[in-house]
């Protein structure tokens, strides 16, 4: 019987770890996204956002679904400051391509090379 034992165990052990997991989750939703990079717009209209605990977030991009171009903003909460990544004008699958520092400006982070925009759906 020590098999029930060990399972109940488990079954607490997860129960606690969603618990502690579920407030760090992203939140993603349907918006419209900007990505301009030297100019270009690569990503222009409807897409999903993903906005992480801390205000890092993804436009073009959630665990649903994927648009051909998309980027992400890593801001440290302390600091303000944010830098930006995109998956490169060949479109691979990971945000590798950086962008530099960005600021903030309404909806929109940017600097002289590129423009990342989210505005959620209300």
């Amino acid at each position: 019987m020590h098999w029930v034992r060990d399972i109940r165990i488990l079954l607490v052990a997860t129960a606690l770890l969603s618990a502690m997991i579920a407030p760090l989750s992203a939140s993603a939703a349907d918006g419209r996204c900007l990505v301009v990079v030297k100019g270009r717009t690569y990503l222009k209209g409807m897409c999903e956002i993903d906005v992480q605990a801390g205000g890092s977030f993804t436009v073009g991009v959630s665990d649903q679904a994927r648009s051909k171009h998309f980027a992400y903003v890593a801001l440290d909460a302390e600091t303000g400051k944010a830098r930006g990544f995109w998956n490169g004008a060949a479109a691979e699958d990971r945000a590798h391509e950086g962008l530099g520092e960005l600021k903030r400006r309404g909806a929109c982070w940017s600097n002289a090379r590129a423009r990342i925009c989210a505005w959620k759906r209300k």
